[in-house]
């Protein structure tokens, strides 16, 4: 996922300087305005999808292994993953458990058999 930083502008401060200029321009602005033309984009949908492989980007998950995406939460900011291919030689006590994790915190796997 590519992280773009959010320019968001005060649609209130924006009327306020235009209110000076001409009322042409004052006029126009505000219709657009209350026409949601400069709302902010809608979230961007996570490069991680469901059926994607992934491996958790942090080490002390490590013996995890290559997991599966099963779904993406409705914020698109958490994924929920299963674990098959966890090291059983190092978690000797039990597998993962099938969680949320963040997106943010997984790495998608391409070209690498399970």
């Amino acid at each position: 996922m590519t992280d773009k930083p959010e320019r968001l502008i005060s649609a209130d401060k924006l009327l306020e300087w235009a209110e000076y200029e001409t009322w042409e321009l004052y006029c126009d602005l505000k219709a657009e305005i209350e026409c949601n033309t400069f709302d902010p984009d809608p979230p961007r949908q996570p490069d991680i999808q469901p059926g994607d492989r992934v491996r958790h980007k942090h080490s002390s998950f490590k013996y995890y292994g290559i997991g599966r995406v099963k779904e993406i939460a409705a914020s698109g900011k958490r994924a929920y993953v299963e674990w098959p291919d966890y090291d059983r030689k190092k978690l000797l006590f039990g597998q993962p458990t099938p969680a949320y994790y963040l997106v943010s915190k997984l790495q998608k796997v391409e070209g690498e058999e399970v």
